[in-house]
């Protein structure tokens, strides 16, 4: 049927265009980060450890020019009435023209607060009622770290075992094509674009290595992949929520490979905590010292950490980790969601129902990729045998009767 005859198929062509032009501007915000410096991190590690205020990182931005991102937006919004997609979009639109607000205020931390605490500000219980702030101040009171030597080089380089090759195995192992970038300014240890893990050039302990390559691989390149296949591209840019929902599902898939340990738990906690103290007002400095003297966490991750919650000025995306792993695993855990409805694409545990129906009405199709965790670990070499934090580590923490 031409598009003259069919306008529905037409407007869905030119939205699907403009959702993929958004996608493209809001993605700018994570990158808007100041090169790591040896040299700044040796001084305020100095200058922690005598109880001094470390300096913040150099700021990145605003963005310029995002007159025609908002255009975009706007006509986006007006081609989504009427047609299948109305409903899953429209909490997505309000999300987008946020993180657009804030690209255009990025390095202003006063101006960006606000804007950062309610995109990614959460609700302040799970669902079972459990305070997720007293959770995270549990898991850094009371989990052991359980640090592991740096045994891992990010690199493949002959023949060895590297981070790298664990990325590459996997991602072989489920069918996706992967390009692998070891990035020396990278802020995360790990990170993942379209088709891309990009890590940071350091040394990693084995459990961390697999860890990273399954969150990246398992959680975000499959979903990305499956993302792609759609027809439409509402699931390329996501529903509302999805950001938070898809990094918890990648924590869970860490939890089912057995390397979701004590030190990772501490983190997300800490990244938690780091974001509400941003929140509630605390400059980077503030922030690093309430993790390192209130919390103890070492000096070097206080500073990390912070720098993750303060990049840009404070976009603070990591607020949603350990909330957002809370929720994925309360639903799946009850069955009120699967992996593959989550992997269809970008989605959220919110959008599920909408994307069932349409699903059914062939607007979405099921997720093409589906890897089994058990095979695609045992193709690696390294198996799911080692040390873990079991499961009842979580539950443990949320309902003190069952330790």
């Amino acid at each position: 049927m031409s598009e003259k005859r069919d306008p529905t198929r037409a407007r869905l062509r030119e939205l699907d265009a403009l959702l993929l032009v958004l996608r493209s501007e809001v993605n700018k915000l994570p990158l808007l980060t100041a090169p790591r410096s040896a040299a700044r991190m040796e001084r305020n590690r100095a200058r922690l450890l005598r109880g001094e205020l470390p300096e913040p990182p150099p700021t990145i931005g605003p963005v310029p020019n995002l007159r025609e991102a908002f255009r975009a937006l706007e006509r986006a919004r007006a081609l989504s009435w009427g047609t299948p997609f109305e409903s899953l979009l429209a909490a997505r639109f309000d999300e987008l023209e946020l993180e657009l607000g804030m690209l255009e205020v990025v390095g202003q931390p006063k101006r960006l607060r606000p804007l950062s605490r309610r995109r990614w500000g959460s609700e302040p219980t799970t669902s079972e009622g459990v305070c997720i702030g007293t959770f995270a101040t549990t898991v850094l009171a009371q989990v052991d770290p359980q640090p592991e030597p740096p045994a891992l080089p990010a690199r493949e380089a002959g023949g060895g075992r590297s981070v790298e090759r664990i990325v590459r195995e996997l991602a072989a192992s489920a069918g996706l094509p992967v390009e692998v970038c070891v990035h020396p300014q990278l802020l995360s240890k790990a990170a993942a674009g379209e088709r891309t893990v990009y890590l940071a050039d350091v040394r990693f302990g084995t459990r961390e290595g697999l860890r990273l390559a399954v969150h990246e691989v398992f959680g975000h390149l499959v979903s990305a992949a499956n993302a792609r296949l759609q027809p439409h591209a509402p699931l390329q840019i996501g529903t509302a929520r999805s950001f938070e929902d898809q990094e918890g599902l990648a924590v869970w898939l860490e939890e089912r490979a057995g390397v979701l340990d004590g030190g990772r738990m501490r983190t997300l906690a800490a990244r938690y905590v780091a974001a509400q103290t941003f929140f509630d007002g605390a400059s980077f400095g503030e922030t690093a010292r309430v993790l390192h003297r209130r919390h103890g966490l070492r000096a070097e991750d206080a500073l990390v950490t912070a720098e993750r919650v303060h990049r840009g000025g404070g976009i603070a995306r990591d607020a949603v980790y350990l909330p957002a792993y809370l929720r994925v695993r309360d639903a799946l855990g009850s069955a009120r969601a699967t992996i593959h409805e989550l992997q269809r694409g970008r989605a959220s545990l919110e959008a599920l129902p909408e994307l069932a129906r349409l699903e059914e009405e062939g607007w979405v199709v099921p997720a093409f990729y589906r890897p089994s965790l058990a095979l695609s670990l045992g193709a690696t070499g390294l198996g799911t045998s080692l040390e873990t934090s079991p499961p009842s580590l979580v539950t443990s923490l949320q309902r003190p009767e069952a330790t």
